[in-house]
C-alpha cells in the first residue's frame, strides 16, 4: 500500500511536467485588439459601395460598415482604397486585416483569401440599348416579349456586352453556355464601359444590380435609350475578404454580419442609398 502513495504522490508532482505545452498561436483579432487600429481595405471605385468625393455622412455602404466594424471592436479605422487586383493581393499577404468594396466572394478568389458570410446579395444585371430589342408583333394574339433579367437574351440575336475587366461578371460571361453567341468586351473600369454603351460601341453594359440601380437613381435620364435588366438571374455574394488562417477573426466578422443583419442595421445602411438620391 505504502508503494502506491508513493507513485500517486509522484505523479501528481509530475503531471505538470510531463503535460503536453500549451501552444499559443498568434491572433490578428488579439492584435487588433492590442494594437487599436484595424486596417482596411475597400475597392476604390465602386459606388455606393465607396464614393469619391461623398456629401457629408454619405460616404457609402462599406466605408459605414468598416466604421461600424471598428466602433464594434473598439478599436481606430484605418482604411486604404485599393484597386480589386491590389486589393486581394494585400490581404493575401497580411497587410490588411480586412478587406471591402463589393467584392463578390468566389470560388477563385478563395484559392487566395478567406470569405465571411456575406453580408448583401446582389445578382448579374445589365443595361441593355432599347434599339437592340427585336420588333414587337402588331398581333393581338402574341403577348408582348418581357426583358426583365440577362436569361431573356436568349430572345436576342449576337449583341456585344461590355463588362469590366477582372470581375465576376467577366468570369460568368466567359464561362456560362448563355452568353457564347454574344461577343464580349473588356473595359478596365466601370466609366468607360458606360461610355462605350453610351456611344454605342456596344450593346448591353454588365455590372452587379447594386451599381447598375445606383446609377440608373443618379441618372434616370438613362431610361430612355437603355431597358434595365434587373431580375435575379443568379446570386452574387458581397463578403469580406480576410488574410487565411486566422479563424479567430473569421468567426468575430461571421458574428458581426449576423448582428448587423440581425439588428436591421446594415439594412438601414443600403436604404439610405437606394431610397433616394441624397448621396449624389
Amino acid at each position: 500500500m505504502k508503494w502506491i502513495k508513493t507513485t500517486f504522490l509522484l505523479l501528481a508532482l509530475c503531471g505538470p511536467l510531463l503535460a503536453e505545452p500549451t501552444v499559443v498561436r498568434g491572433s490578428r483579432l488579439l492584435d487588433i485588439k492590442k494594437s487599436g487600429k484595424i486596417k482596411i481595405g475597400i475597392q476604390n471605385e465602386y459606388r455606393p459601395f465607396r464614393i469619391e468625393n461623398p456629401k457629408p455622412g454619405y460616404p457609402g455602404i462599406d466605408v459605414e460598415l468598416a466604421n461600424a466594424l471598428g466602433e464594434a471592436l473598439e478599436v481606430e479605422v484605418e482604411i486604404s482604397y485599393l484597386p480589386l487586383d491590389q486589393l486581394l493581393i494585400e490581404t493575401n499577404e497580411g497587410k490588411l486585416d480586412v478587406s471591402l468594396g463589393g467584392i463578390s466572394s468566389t470560388l477563385e478568389r478563395a484559392r487566395k483569401v478567406n470569405f465571411s458570410d456575406p453580408y448583401m446579395k446582389t445578382t448579374p444585371a445589365g443595361l441593355l440599348a432599347r434599339d437592340s430589342l427585336p420588333p414587337e408583333s402588331e398581333s393581338v394574339n402574341y403577348a408582348r416579349r418581357q426583358f426583365k433579367s440577362l436569361s431573356d437574351l436568349k430572345y436576342l440575336g449576337p449583341i456585344t456586352i461590355g463588362v469590366r475587366a477582372g470581375t465576376a461578371n467577366e468570369t460568368l460571361l466567359r464561362t456560362d453556355p448563355d452568353f457564347q453567341k454574344h461577343k464580349i468586351k473588356v473595359f478596365q473600369d466601370r466609366t468607360i464601359a458606360l461610355a462605350a454603351l453610351e456611344s454605342r460601341e456596344i450593346d448591353l453594359l454588365v455590372a452587379d444590380d447594386v451599381y447598375l440601380r445606383a446609377l440608373l437613381l443618379k441618372r434616370p435620364e438613362l431610361m430612355n435609350r437603355f431597358l434595365p435588366l434587373l431580375d435575379k438571374y443568379l446570386e452574387d455574394h458581397i463578403s469580406m475578404a480576410i488574410p487565411p488562417g486566422d479563424p479567430e477573426l473569421w468567426n468575430y466578422l461571421n458574428f458581426f454580419i449576423k448582428e448587423m443583419i440581425r439588428t436591421g442595421r446594415m439594412q438601414t445602411i443600403i436604404n439610405k442609398y437606394f431610397q433616394s438620391g441624397a448621396w449624389f
